[in-house]
């Protein structure tokens, strides 16, 4: 009987909890990495961070969050170096909007700043078109380049932007009055670009030395 009591009481909290689980709303959230061997760190650290927030381990926001929902990663792996447009679209498709994710993270860690590059920018065009919202980590992001703020696209960038990096350039360079500067470029992604968004930022700059 005793068995039997102490059977009871342990499979009821198991029951209720399953019965929770069972309640808990699904949200699907898409990894999406470049070269995977370069993003195990990320990804360790993604997943370690998601089973924190099911097992409600986390801050009491995100508590909250389990509460209600069970975050569940989906994976995309985009090949090493450069990729075509049928890579990027058999992941957008079959992957990340076949699974319905809520969101996408897309980590590349590469700083080659070669074709790698614009292919990452022609992901975050494509995936951007979906709707869905994007919350990007780019080492080579000096290299992307966008026709409109990047809160249109529904896109995060975690690593600067082209726009900031330069208004920190000609903000030193405005502190310490060197209104005569050169511009060197390489050839990669965005270079073009580049070029064009200092000049634009010199142009709107109310600094009389630098018009």
């Amino acid at each position: 009987m005793r068995l039997l009591t102490l059977s009871f009481l342990l499979l009821v909290p198991a029951f209720v909890l399953s019965k929770l689980q069972l309640n808990k709303q699904l949200i699907n959230i898409g990894l999406v990495y470049q070269n995977y061997a370069r993003s195990k760190v990320y990804d360790k650290a993604f997943k370690e961070t998601i089973r924190n927030i099911n097992a409600a381990q986390s801050v009491s926001a995100m508590k909250r969050i389990a509460s209600k929902y069970t975050l569940n990663p989906v994976d995309c792996i985009l090949p090493k170096g450069m990729f075509y447009p049928a890579h990027v679209l058999d992941c957008i498709c079959n992957t990340l909007i076949k699974n319905n994710v809520s969101l996408i993270v897309f980590v590349t860690a590469s700083e080659s700043y070669d074709d790698t590059t614009s292919a990452a920018l022609y992901f975050l065009h494509m995936a951007s078109h979906t709707g869905i919202p994007i919350i990007a980590w780019n080492a080579d992001n000096a290299g992307f380049s966008f026709n409109k703020p990047l809160s249109e696209y529904r896109i995060l960038q975690m690593a600067p932007p082209i726009t900031h990096q330069i208004q920190a350039m000609i903000a030193l360079l405005k502190r310490y009055n060197w209104p005569k500067f050169g511009i060197v470029t390489s050839k990669m992604a965005g270079s073009t670009e580049f070029l064009q968004n200092v000049q634009e930022q010199i142009q709107s700059s109310d600094h009389r030395s630098f018009k």
